[in-house]
């Protein structure tokens, strides 16, 4: 238990150290892998443990199959193949995976299931003080990407790290208490702090993720809690969000440079669209790419995007600013420590002469990259299936577990943050790649393999207490 702190400690805390003080070296932002693979030492060595067989096998079968595909696309594809891109984005595929096998099978009993989720919210409600404080800054310079509680340089992170708390206190909300009108309060001052962070790509996340909870709620509380009353709440929520938006976002005139290219006619020039237009293109110019794509780190991944020297003014029709490339450099938190390499990856064949992507300002629309169009263009449709196969398994479990722990108040808010933590995060993928940020995957899959432990030592105390009974 003590390696999975220091795994959700360092996750939080240590970009202050190497990205805004530089007092460690970046390297300490991979600390995950190296976390990661200490468990891994540990568990074989050890093999023994809870086994829940049926759930984490098929788990890692699928991981099995998803990596038989990469190696095949790897031999397929040999001239795009560049080794340290083709590890690390084969590493940020497995981890997440890879740690809630390991998770899954921890030798404890729900008592540390409980302490894991104490200090787990205690984190998130640090960061939520520590983003209140550097409110006021916002409000004298306008400078919204500075609310980033201890994520230096990364709003993405923090965002999703609050979201633990809305969906968690989400939960608690659904039993009546003395505390429930405390809750809703704190939900809206978590939402509310959220809007105010340069992060307006989570707004599509935050909508879907809440809505589906609000649905599977209704299925559970049946009397009182009807679906409409929760699309009311919906409404009402979505309703105040765009109204706060409208008057305290500085960045709100994107979508209207959105609507600008599109009336331009440079609609299908816009980064997300030209990034599935190259997909298209490269499946129909090498028909084996449609099943098993060009292989790991060359086309749109995060590896891809880190890996190889390409100039981001290289892919635009209308060059970023310097301060938008200052941007970027700043939230790189592998700049320095990667050797980058002057071998072309392989998603430059679809760029000829000048730049060929139309900007709008937005960091979502305007790069190609996303962990959807990364799975789609490196893994082909046969491993983008496979992969999210395991995500949609993962739903699957953690809706029985909700709906068969839904009176147990102990652990319901924790699966409930479990639950919204993977609508989110799969949302956002489509059009960024949070399904390689081992930051946040290791943090949503270490809850996964707590409420799995909990489930299944339920179930072993039920199975002992009716063997006890018979005899």
């Amino acid at each position: 238990m003590m390696l999975l702190y220091i795994l959700l400690l360092s996750n939080v805390f240590l970009r202050v150290f190497t990205n805004k003080y530089n007092f460690l070296p970046r390297i300490f932002n991979i600390s995950d892998v190296f976390l990661v693979s200490l468990l891994l030492l540990f568990y074989i060595i050890n093999k023994s443990g809870n086994n829940i067989k049926k759930y984490n096998i098929n788990v890692l079968r699928y991981l099995f199959v998803f990596n038989v595909i990469m190696c095949f696309a790897i031999m397929l594809n040999s001239k795009y193949f560049y080794p340290p891109a083709a590890l690390s984005q084969i590493v940020m595929w497995n981890e997440p995976i890879i740690l809630f096998y390991i998770v899954g099978n921890l030798n404890i009993n729900n008592l540390d299931v409980l302490k894991f989720k104490k200090i787990l919210i205690a984190i998130v409600m640090l960061e939520f003080i520590i983003g209140v404080t550097q409110v006021p800054y916002y409000i004298s310079t306008g400078a919204s990407e500075e609310i980033i509680g201890t994520f230096s340089g990364n709003a993405e992170q923090y965002t999703f790290f609050l979201m633990i708390g809305v969906y968690y206190l989400i939960g608690k909300c659904i039993y009546n208490s003395n505390f429930k009108i405390f809750n809703i309060f704190a939900i809206v001052c978590n939402i509310g702090l959220i809007l105010l962070v340069d992060n307006k790509a989570s707004w599509l996340g935050i909508i879907v993720s809440i809505f589906t909870l609000m649905y599977y709620y209704s299925n559970i509380k049946q009397g009182s809690f009807k679906f409409a009353k929760y699309i009311i709440i919906f409404i009402v929520f979505v309703s105040s969000g765009i109204i706060f938006v409208q008057n305290n976002s500085g960045s709100i005139k994107k979508y209207g440079n959105l609507y600008a290219a599109i009336e331009k006619g440079e609609l299908f020039n816009l980064g997300k669209i030209k990034g599935i237009r190259d997909i298209g293109t490269a499946y129909y110019q090498n028909p084996h790419m449609t099943f098993i794509g060009s292989g790991p780190g060359n086309f749109y991944s995060r590896s891809a995007g880190q890996f190889y020297n390409v100039s981001l003014d290289s892919l635009y029709i209308n060059p970023l600013p310097v301060s938008k490339e200052r941007m970027y450099k700043k939230s790189n938190s592998m700049a320095g420590v990667i050797e980058q390499t002057n071998k072309k990856p392989f998603y430059l064949r679809h760029y000829k002469g000048d730049g060929e992507i139309y900007r709008i300002g937005s960091g979502q629309i305007d790069t190609p990259f996303s962990s959807m169009a990364s799975l789609l263009g490196e893994t082909g449709i046969i491993g983008t299936v496979v992969y999210l196969g395991i995500y949609i398994i993962a739903f699957k479990k953690c809706i029985k577990i909700m709906y068969r722990y839904s009176e147990d108040v102990d652990i319901f808010p924790l699966i409930s943050a479990a639950v919204g933590l993977l609508i989110y995060i799969t949302t956002i993928s489509i059009y960024n790649n949070w399904l390689e940020a081992g930051r946040m995957t290791t943090v949503l899959w270490t809850i996964i393999g707590m409420i799995s432990i909990y489930d299944h030592n339920k179930k072993n105390n039920n199975t002992q207490n009716a063997n006890y009974n018979k005899l």
